[in-house]
Parts: C-alpha cells; sequence; structure tokens
C-alpha cells in the first residue's frame, strides 16, 4: 500500500501529479518540494498536503537518508534528479565532474534532444503523448501498435566503453504520473561506488528517458 509521496516541484507537471494521486489514493501523506516563497496558490495543495519550500536536490540530500524514506519520488522539475542527487551524495567523499557524452550515443537512441546542461532526452514517441498515458505494457496507447522494446531495457544494453552504464527505472503510480522508489535511486548510488569508470546514468521508463555522463 502507497502511504507516503514527495513531489519535487509545484510547477505545472507537479500540481497535475499531486492532484492525479490525490485521486487515485485519497488517504496518503504527501509532500510537496519547491522553491516558491509562499504556498502555491492551488486547489491541488489546498487540500492536506505538506508544502515545504525548498530546492528539491537540497531536500532530497538531507531528507532521504537511514529509514526516513516514502513510498515514492515523483520529479517534476526540469533537471536530472536522479543524476543530481548521486553526484551530490559521491561527492561528499569522492571528487565528481561532469562529461560529454559519447558522440555515438545519439545514433543509438530513438528521437533524441541535446538538453540545456548537457542531458540528452530520447522518446520511443515521434509526437506529442497524452499527458494521462497509463503505459500499457505491451502497446503503445496512440498507435495501438506493438511495442517493439521498452526503452529502459536498450538503454541497460548499451556498451560504450570505456562508461559503465546504470539505469533508474521510472514506474507510473497512476496515468501521467511516473516516478521511483527510493531503493531504485539508492541502488543506483551503490553501483555507481564500484565503478571507476565513467558512468552513463539514466532514468527511463518505457517510452522517454535522460541521460546524463559524470565521472
Amino acid at each position: 500500500m502507497i502511504k507516503n509521496i514527495w513531489v519535487l516541484g509545484a510547477g505545472k507537471f507537479g500540481l497535475k501529479a499531486v492532484e492525479r494521486i490525490k485521486q487515485m489514493y485519497p488517504v496518503l501523506n504527501l509532500t510537496v518540494i519547491d522553491q516558491k516563497r509562499e504556498n502555491p496558490d492551488s486547489a491541488a495543495l489546498a487540500r492536506g498536503v505538506v508544502y515545504v519550500r525548498g530546492d528539491g536536490i537540497d531536500f532530497l540530500d538531507k531528507a532521504l537518508v537511514g529509514t526516513n524514506r516514502p513510498d515514492w519520488i515523483i520529479p517534476a522539475i526540469p533537471v536530472h534528479v536522479a543524476c543530481e542527487w548521486i553526484k551530490r551524495r559521491l561527492s561528499l567523499t569522492r571528487v565528481v565532474r561532469d562529461m560529454n557524452l559519447p558522440e555515438r550515443l545519439a545514433d543509438l537512441l530513438p528521437n533524441t534532444l541535446q538538453g540545456k546542461h548537457g542531458e540528452l532526452y530520447s522518446s520511443v514517441a515521434d509526437f506529442y503523448c497524452p499527458d494521462d498515458c497509463n503505459e500499457p505494457y505491451g502497446f503503445c496507447t496512440i498507435t495501438k501498435e506493438k511495442r517493439a522494446y521498452r526503452l529502459y531495457d536498450m538503454l541497460s544494453s548499451i556498451q560504450l566503453e570505456p562508461y559503465k552504464t546504470v539505469v533508474v527505472k521510472s514506474r507510473q503510480i497512476c496515468a501521467g504520473v511516473g516516478g521511483y522508489r527510493p531503493a531504485d535511486l539508492i541502488g543506483a548510488l551503490e553501483d555507481i561506488r564500484r565503478y571507476a569508470a565513467p558512468i552513463l546514468l539514466s532514468t527511463s521508463c518505457k517510452c522517454h528517458a535522460v541521460v546524463s555522463a559524470f565521472q
């Protein structure tokens, strides 16, 4: 049973996530973290949602410790949350530096788009997906065609020396709302601690992904 969810961001996507989560799971602890000075003027946040003013990565860095874990983390801010949190944790004991993604990567992935901070976005779809897609297992809700592959599986299979590939799998908890379990983040961090090689870190659902590189 889902009892506790953290939503990072109270913008358009964060508030939409809050509304849908509350419709699907009416009795739970729902915490929203956003940098705005005051509580956002939103009916979604007026119904018993805990609002924390602050940076989402800072919040994760301080709050995601020990047994203080939510059931799900919903990233709704315009940064690669998993990557930024993992780099923050690694930097406590190591020097961490961003790297350029390998040039060949864009050729291996579908429908890529370069992000503002060097990250690469990829989508199986070459069209705008509906924001309430429930991401069925075997087919696309728009084309009705069989899904040829799951993007997180494709990313996991990529081998580009000298990089090590690590994928944080995003899963839907209700239509159009995806996130990951804290154990998935922490597991990725522990995997990366074992590697001296540069890291290709992806967060990916079946159809969409973001990829960053660091060492």
